[in-house]
């Protein structure tokens, strides 16, 4: 089945203003206290007498780089979103507003207007408001090289750099998604239809690729379950390696004249995935030589290019 078929897929928040919504900033670190941050100036004529609770500072996920893992540790991720959707007149209760009020007062945009005025964040309800991001049940990297894993959703917010899937519950089985998905059978179905830019080797996946990935229908694989999960929770605990080294395939050498050699943990899931798609011997060996082939040949591409144009 598609993905689209059974989640909900949307891009993640795109603030507008990172100065003011990203913190630590070019203006302010921040600190732990209490329950509180306190931010710490980085330059002269900063307020330093400035925190913001809690609740209003939440972990984000900016860059695939803080995932080694399907499940993203959010104690490793460099920033914190400013997440409100207060109105104002209760924000005046809070100590969040003295930076609000700061921002209104002292952050320009290019063009010399208070960021309030900005035209990403003037349609708002609230300018400094992103509006509600439900946890997601998946994750997925706008931009894929070598490295495929879908992350699973946690309780932190994402940025525009990757698209989220919210699941249809009454469609899926939401605790084996991530395992079923994260298969090298998904990988192989997204690698075909992803946006391919040969120039520099990265396959995109918006929204609609994303939508159109296949996967297994995972009601229908509740018997295997408990398979499932045991064989996953080894994957997802380990950071994931390219998908040359994922699927035993050394792409220095002519790729059909090897035989694949998955990593175990992702050997034993695919075997249960494989097994339900009825695939033979030799159907399994293409699903591991052909995706290994499509990102190989979509790098050399790249290299062939960039050659050119430096010539």
């Amino acid at each position: 089945m598609r993905l689209g078929d059974i989640a909900e897929v949307r891009r993640g928040f795109t603030t507008g203003a990172n100065d003011f919504f990203y913190l630590p900033s070019r203006y302010f670190d921040i600190k732990e206290e209490g329950d509180y941050y306190r931010l710490i100036p980085k330059q002269e004529g900063l307020p330093m007498d400035i925190k913001i609770e809690k609740e209003f500072l939440k972990p984000m996920l900016f860059s695939l780089k803080e995932a080694e893992n399907i499940k993203p540790d959010a104690d490793k991720f460099k920033y914190k979103l400013f997440y409100c959707n207060l109105p104002v007149e209760e924000l005046r209760k809070y100590e969040a507003f003295r930076y609000v009020h700061w921002a209104e007062k002292n952050l320009k945009t290019k063009e010399g207007k208070a960021i309030s005025e900005a035209p990403s964040v003037k349609g708002r309800k609230y300018w400094y408001s992103l509006g509600e991001q439900d946890h997601p049940s998946l994750i997925f990297n706008r931009f894929v090289g070598e490295r495929f894993l879908f992350l699973e959703g946690g309780d932190f917010l994402v940025c525009d750099v990757f698209f989220i899937a919210i699941a249809d519950v009454e469609k899926c089985d939401r605790d084996i998604l991530a395992a079923v998905i994260n298969n090298t059978f998904s990988y192989l179905s997204a690698e075909i239809v992803g946006r391919k830019t040969y120039g520099i080797g990265v396959m995109y996946l918006y929204g609609p690729e994303v939508r159109d990935i296949l996967l297994p229908d995972c009601k229908l694989l509740k018997g295997k379950k408990k398979q499932i999960l045991k064989a996953y929770a080894k994957l997802r605990s380990r950071k994931i390696k390219t998908i040359y080294e994922e699927c035993g395939i050394d792409p220095s050498k002519p790729i059909r004249e090897q035989e694949p050699n998955p990593l175990p943990d992702r050997a034993e899931l695919d075997r249960i995935i494989f097994d339900e798609l009825g695939l033979t011997e030799e159907e399994r060996k293409e699903v591991y030589w052909a995706v290994c082939e499509m990102v190989k040949q979509r790098l050399e591409k790249a290299r062939s290019v960039k050659k050119v144009v430096r010539r």
